[in-house]
């Protein structure tokens, strides 16, 4: 995610401008793609895992010892 913060990005709005200042390029980020990012990052297998709705605690059971 913090690869996407520093890159500059061209401005649809402005006639042919690279915008390079960070915190432009920040904002941004946050308003386009950080949030896709963030869900994307989130371990949604760990999060069920004790749900019984997923395969690794269907592989968990397997292989308890209790």
């Amino acid at each position: 995610m913090s690869y996407a913060v520093e890159q500059p990005f061209v401005d649809v709005w402005l006639p042919v401008q690279v915008v390079t200042d960070p915190r432009k390029i920040a904002v941004n980020y946050v308003k386009s793609w950080f949030v896709i990012d963030a869900v994307a990052a989130v371990p949604f297998d760990l999060l069920l895992f004790g749900t019984g709705t997923s395969d690794v605690s269907v592989h968990h059971h397997l292989y308890s010892h209790t």
